[in-house]
């Protein structure tokens, strides 16, 4: 029988193996190949890989996310972006997966970001 829902059981692991393979650097597309082949729930599977084609033509990582809804939810969307936005994508993967993440937990600091403002983002073909 094919999923048609991921479970909040099944979006903290995959939070939990992004934030393990995710450092701010390297290729986006190949992290995210190997989460897909972590992943079980066909249905989280078939959105990560549509995100991740999308990556590969040169969009926004959490922009692509934001095309599933039914995956994930304003609040994990919204925590990505302050990740992205901070520097801090892994750190606030992996609040999210202990439950410690809060809105605003993680204020955006341009200056000191350590994470390439395009890192979830790879160059457009074409």
């Amino acid at each position: 029988m094919e999923q048609t829902r991921v479970s909040d059981e099944e979006l903290r692991a995959f939070a939990r193996q992004f934030a393990d393979v995710f450092n701010g650097s390297g290729n986006l597309p190949n992290y995210l190949r190997v989460l897909i082949e972590q992943q079980t729930n066909t249905f989280l599977r078939q959105a990560l890989s549509e995100v991740r084609d999308a990556v590969m033509q040169g969009y926004a990582l959490i922009e692509e996310m934001a095309k599933h809804p039914e995956v994930f939810s304003a609040d994990f969307l919204a925590m990505m972006r302050e990740g992205e936005e901070a520097g801090k994508v892994d750190v606030v993967l992996r609040e999210f997966v202990e439950g410690t993440w809060r809105k605003g937990s993680h204020p955006r600091i341009a200056a000191a970001c350590p994470l390439p403002r395009d890192a979830t983002r790879t160059e457009r073909a074409g």
